[in-house]
């Protein structure tokens, strides 16, 4: 008698592995009909560009010249003060609005004046890190009691890198005798989730704006970093923004738990920065089977280079096609190629810009979003040459960490001047808006038409 061959048991637990794998995708995609099929357009406006064009005043008055764009949402990116350095996201009070842009009555009127037009207004909501310059952190490092646990401190550096540019994300503190990590800037400590209080806190930032102030909802910032797990085995540095950094790094358990904590029993649209859209991952945080209504990728149509010693992004049109027809089956994916974490479309793809409404428009997504001035086609503005001119904080690490590995600083900075962030963050030439408004066959126009189709269609 023959005797069977035994599968080890390894070999047992992977293929078990392999076929859950299987049928959780199956699964996954099975159950995207449970989700509306509404098609919904969003517009991301960027504050900080509007702050020699009146802040929440000028941007109220923008409102009419997009009014017929059939805008459903608005996402506002930071506004409230911050430290400066990093476009907003350095916040160092999340209940009130950056004097630049104006006031919380300023703010109010823009919420009541789009919800006229039937648009609803959202907003960011960074959890994973304050500024520096934050209260909490001021008290934190000092010491105090109540707040000495709002944030990761480490009596060493666990090795983690920033995302910025791999450099050290674990910075000492001299009033504290510890050190502070940052997955992004020195200056951007991250918040510590375990702590009750910072959960209490931001329950408490969640109501002032939905319930006081008109919000509809929040982008939530970097989603995939609020939970950490510092016992992990730690990559390379140059793996980060890898698929396997990522599952090394982040997406632990309990992030999960945090959104299910502070979104649940809330009627608000609900928007996650998901990095590395993977569907079990991407599946578990949105609707129908998680805590957000959606996910966003702003990074999607992007190719990874490592030349000149750091992560750069340039868009290849063949990559943007691929991620938009792949992901558009997704009726919680949010499609975009453009937002103010990137430069322009157009200029990256050497199109113009009515075949980059084609592209975005003509594909299966159910929600797409449009960043400020891409119905105008928009390219990317002349920047400076000298990296002191520049305000985005990831351009300036990326041109000093290429520098430090001895990189050519003529090369360096005609390679980040064409992905810089600055490129989205200027202001709106608002005067094209008249022209382009009035021209049958302009871009703002086809932009108007192809959206009126997409929603019926």
């Amino acid at each position: 008698m023959t005797k069977k061959k035994r599968i080890p048991l390894l070999g047992k637990l992977f293929i078990v592995g392999v076929a859950a794998t299987i049928a959780y995708n199956l699964w996954a995609r099975w159950g995207l009909d449970e989700v509306d099929d509404q098609k919904l357009l969003l517009y991301e406006m960027y504050p900080l560009s509007w702050v020699d064009q009146g802040g929440f005043r000028g941007m109220t008055a923008h409102l009419t010249r997009i009014q017929d764009l059939g805008i459903d949402y608005i996402w506002l990116a930071p506004f409230y003060p911050s430290g400066g350095v990093d476009g907003g996201y350095d916040i160092t009070d999340y209940t009130d609005v950056d004097p630049r842009l104006g006031t919380l009555d300023d703010f109010d009127h823009f919420v009541e004046a789009a919800n006229k037009l039937n648009i609803r207004v959202i907003t960011d909501l960074v959890l994973n890190h304050t500024s520096d310059q934050h209260p909490w952190f001021q008290l934190s490092a000092s010491g105090n009691p109540k707040y000495a646990d709002y944030y990761h401190w480490s009596d060493e550096d666990l090795g983690w890198g920033t995302m910025f540019d791999g450099s050290s994300a674990f910075t000492w503190h001299a009033k504290r005798q510890q050190f502070y990590s940052h997955i992004y800037n020195t200056s951007q400590p991250d918040l510590n989730w375990d702590n009750p209080d910072v959960r209490a806190e931001f329950q408490d930032i969640i109501d002032f704006w939905t319930l006081e102030h008109g919000v509809a909802g929040f982008r939530i910032d970097s989603v995939q970093l609020i939970g950490k797990n510092f016992t992990k085995t730690i990559l390379p540095r140059e793996q980060l923004g890898t698929t396997a950094g990522l599952f090394k790094y982040y997406m632990h358990p309990q992030t999960f738990e945090i959104l299910h904590e502070l979104l649940d029993d809330r009627d608000l649209f609900t928007m996650g920065e998901i990095g590395v859209p993977i569907y079990p991952m991407f599946n578990s945080l949105v609707a129908p089977h998680g805590p957000l209504t959606a996910g966003i990728n702003v990074m999607a149509a992007n190719s990874i280079d490592k030349s000149l010693g750091f992560i750069d992004t340039k868009t290849s049109l063949a990559r943007a096609e691929r991620s938009l027809k792949h992901w558009g089956e997704h009726p919680s994916y949010i499609a975009t190629l453009e937002s103010h974490d990137g430069p322009r479309f157009t200029s990256r793809a050497n199109i113009d810009g009515k075949a980059a409404l084609d592209l975005l428009f003509g594909s299966d997504a159910r929600i797409i979003c449009l960043y400020q001035g891409e119905e105008l086609g928009l390219t990317n503005p002349e920047l400076s040459d000298n990296i002191a001119d520049y305000d985005d904080i990831q351009t300036i690490m990326r041109y000093e960490t290429a520098i430090a590995a001895g990189a050519d600083p003529a090369e360096t900075i005609t390679r980040l001047k064409a992905e810089s962030r600055d490129n989205a963050r200027q202001p709106l030439p608002l005067e094209e808006y008249d022209v382009q408004r009035t021209d049958p066959n302009s871009c703002f126009n086809y932009a108007r038409i192809l959206i009126q189709n997409w929603k019926s269609d």
